[in-house]
């Protein structure tokens, strides 16, 4: 027994020892691999930010775009309500100018076209204007 234990005295020490090298070479390669996975982790990283920022760049695009449509729209809808005012104008007094050119007096555009006075007056004299100019 006495020789077994000398042995184990012996051996204990070198044994400790390659423990403790494979604890250190096992630390050493667990430190490696997490590098590798910090770095390939900063790379994705990285690229993520770059995805990130070319799509907000292109939000900013279609935002700015979406504003030129929003102003472009409310240009179209002026334009729009102005044709249609122009289109009830057209149709409210070109029969009382048809009438005016032919002759007829301010009583027969007001009961004719359901013009006011005024509005008939109106008519008579730009009538009257362009019939004197040579209209």
């Amino acid at each position: 027994m006495e020789v077994l234990t000398k042995t184990l005295h012996t051996i204990m020490p070198f044994a400790q020892l390659g423990l403790t090298m494979l604890l250190i070479i096992w630390a050493t390669g667990l430190t490696l691999l997490l590098k590798r996975q910090t770095r390939q982790q900063g790379a994705v990283a990285a690229n993520l930010q770059k995805e990130l920022a070319a799509q907000a760049e292109a939000v900013a695009t279609l935002n700015n775009r979406f504003v030129e449509m929003q102003q472009h729209m409310h240009l179209v809808s002026e334009r729009q309500d102005q044709l249609e005012l122009r289109e009830v104008i057209s149709r409210t007094y070109e029969p009382a100018i048809k009438l005016a050119h032919k002759g007829a007096d301010i009583e027969e555009l007001v009961s004719s076209c359901g013009l006011a006075r005024g509005e008939a007056e109106l008519i008579m004299m730009m009538y009257k204007e362009k019939r004197q100019s040579g209209k």
